[in-house]
């Protein structure tokens, strides 16, 4: 600035004119400004800047009128992201995020990092679980458990905690129940015997049973056993006394062990069966061991009675059958026409004749022709028993025997009062007695 230069001109007079110049001269300006930015920055006519420079300038009008340069130190810094990843046991709490309990990938935190832009943190969470169970143990007289010794049921149920497979807790609460085993002793007195588990006892002595209490721990109990001998009741009788009896009939006390023989006697007309025990032999010996009662059986005799004739075509016979001991038995011999009865092989004449049974018997009835060596007023007579012919009246008579072929097969010269014939063979015969007529006679062995 100056207010000394002057200027001469020519005025309108021609004269000088000395004009005098007060200047002012201003002056543009040139400047600096900083800036520092997060991801981008714009400043008047430059924008979107996402890049630090040092060369951006912006002219203004300075308070002279002068234009003014400034040029923009622009540092542009960026904001950041980032992962962090965590594993929890049931809950997790990061930042303003708590109390999560479920695994998650979405979650975010906001800081400031080191150039002071956003830096954004995921959360990359897993929320593993603790787990819990339950075991039940029953053990007898003690159990251990985790280096815990347990000799009765506790009244608040142990726990133990693992590591599950997420690596979290797993408590495991244990149900326990201690049993006892079981040693015990008794005193017991018996007579005779004495039941114990199973067993029957007879001797006195120390017994131990060992088994298991209802819980299935052991149990062992020892038993101090007094064996007195028993006493039975023994009653000995029989069926029907009228049928017979037995040695030692009656009803006593015995002692347990004690042997006991009895003998069982049939009366007349009767058989001795068995005894109520099934034993056959009428004659027994038995060792008491409980009461017993012995019944003999007896029964009544059944008698079989054969009766037969000599000869069927001569006549008939009546009367066999079973009879009972002392039944009446009725045998009717009954002769064919041209024929006669002569008698009975038990030596009865009479066609019927009735006895009482007491034995098996078997009883011919003999029939003859009538007419062949029939003399009125005779006193011979003439018959055959098994295999013998019986003469009787003949005393000192001449006595024949021819077969059916004219032989003399037998002689006896004056003759008792009664001779028999042994025949070797059966068949039929005739016998003369003197100057009798021959009588026919039937032989059967």
């Amino acid at each position: 600035s100056s207010n000394t230069l002057t200027h001469t001109f020519a005025n309108a007079a021609g004269c000088d004119s000395t004009v005098t110049l007060h200047l002012t001269v201003n002056h543009s300006t040139t400047g600096d400004t900083t800036a520092v930015a997060c991801d981008s920055f714009s400043w008047y006519e430059h924008t979107g800047l996402t890049a630090s420079s040092n060369t951006l300038t912006h002219t203004f009008a300075n308070a002279a009128g002068c234009d003014s340069t400034v040029t923009l130190h622009l540092t542009v810094n960026h904001s950041t992201t980032g992962d962090t990843t965590a594993v929890a046991c049931d809950s997790f709490s990061w930042y303003e995020h708590t109390g999560l309990t479920a695994s998650s990938n979405t979650l975010t935190h906001t800081f400031a990092n080191a150039a002071g832009c956003d830096s954004t943190v995921t959360l990359h969470l897993t929320v593993n679980h603790s787990t819990t169970g339950d075991t039940t143990a029953v053990a007898c007289d003690e159990f251990e458990w985790y280096g815990v010794t347990y000799t009765a049921t506790p009244a608040v149920a142990p726990t133990h905690v693992f590591t599950n497979a997420a690596g979290c807790d797993s408590t495991v609460t244990l149900n326990l129940t201690v049993n006892y085993s079981v040693v015990d002793s008794a005193e017991f007195a018996a007579v005779g015997s004495y039941v114990w588990n199973g067993d029957t006892l007879t001797e006195s002595g120390v017994y131990t049973w060992n088994g298991t209490t209802t819980a299935g721990c052991d149990s062992t109990v020892v038993l101090t056993l007094t064996v007195a001998p028993a006493q039975f009741m023994v009653t000995i009788g029989v069926n029907d006394t009228t049928m017979g009896n037995v040695t030692g009939a009656g009803t006593r006390e015995v002692t347990a062990g004690e042997t006991i023989t009895v003998t069982a006697s049939p009366n007349v007309g009767y058989h001795f069966v068995d005894w109520s025990n099934g034993s056959t032999d009428a004659t027994i010996t038995i060792v008491v061991g409980s009461d017993t009662t012995l019944t003999a059986n007896f029964a009544i005799n059944t008698y079989v009675i054969n009766v037969s004739s000599s000869d069927e075509t001569m006549g008939t016979v009546t009367g066999s059958g079973e009879y009972t001991h002392g039944a009446t038995v009725v045998l009717q011999a009954t002769a064919r026409e041209g024929y006669r009865f002569v008698r009975w092989s038990t030596g009865d004449t009479t066609a019927r004749v009735e006895f009482v049974a007491v034995e098996d018997l078997d009883v011919v009835a003999y029939f003859e022709t009538v007419g062949i060596g029939d003399v009125e007023g005779s006193t011979v007579e003439i018959y055959s028993t098994d295999n013998r012919i019986i003469v009787r009246g003949a005393e000192n008579k001449d006595v024949y025997v021819y077969d059916v072929n004219g032989r003399c097969v037998r002689r006896q010269a004056k003759a008792t009062e009664t001779i028999e014939f042994t025949m070797n063979t059966s068949g039929v015969f005739l016998v003369k007695v003197g100057n009798l007529p021959a009588k026919r006679v039937v032989v059967v062995r």
